[in-house]
């Protein structure tokens, strides 16, 4: 971990503000110093755009309102305090420059929300169509059944591994199941596909590691 980072007085690509290391515009989050974070726990900002991969890993962030964000990367809130997550299919930003509203598909990497242990409450835009891997991995505490999944095709590994749900229903689109996708616990599946989909084991698995939405 990173315990400390500065920046020469001359550069003017990147700044260091509230522990974050980001772009001097501040549209990039790049970089904390880990367990010796001392920055906010509720974030808000309407500047920034991109979360960096495993920014927040590991730290108490408790929420965050961050509503010109468009990509979220690899584990860039597992393992914080977050109760609530929202995955969105896009995101309309008013920019000033242009004096326009701009639309950005949403993009998430995998394992973005995982072993988020106070994860309690979850939403999913409808036009959802497709999750990274194990993006709510080990969230035990999420126990309500995802109806988005009834749009999917594909339903990626560990997507909800290690979570409390119990129940499953697939729709019509569906053609491949990866059986690490639910938890060991599942007791009830509903599959309404006309051809039964594949279901295949994690190690023969394309993983899907990264998703724009």
């Amino acid at each position: 971990n990173v315990k400390t980072f500065s920046i020469s007085s001359d550069n003017t690509e990147y700044k260091i503000e509230d522990n974050i290391l980001k772009t001097y515009d501040g549209k990039q989050w790049l970089l904390t110093t880990g367990k010796n974070y001392t920055g906010a726990t509720v974030l808000k900002n309407d500047t920034v755009e991109v979360i960096g991969s495993q920014l927040f890993d590991g730290l108490p962030i408790e929420s965050y309102d961050l509503p010109k964000v468009y990509s979220i990367g690899y584990r860039a809130f597992a393992n914080t305090n977050l109760k609530k997550a929202e995955i969105k299919a896009n995101i309309k930003v008013y920019d000033e420059e242009y004096m326009d509203t701009i639309g950005y598909s949403m993009s998430y990497g995998a394992e973005a929300f995982a072993d988020c242990k106070k994860l309690e409450e979850y939403s999913i835009d409808s036009d959802v169509t497709k999750l990274p891997k194990g993006i709510f991995k080990n969230c035990e505490l999420l126990t309500e059944s995802p109806k988005i999944l009834e749009t999917f095709k594909t339903i990626p590994a560990d997507i909800f591994y290690g979570t409390g749900i119990t129940e499953f229903t697939f729709g019509e689109k569906v053609e491949l199941i990866n059986e690490s996708a639910m938890p060991n616990g599942t007791t009830d599946i509903t599959i309404y596909a006309s051809n039964p989909p594949v279901v295949i084991e994690s190690d023969e698995a394309e993983y899907i590691s990264n998703v724009t939405l």
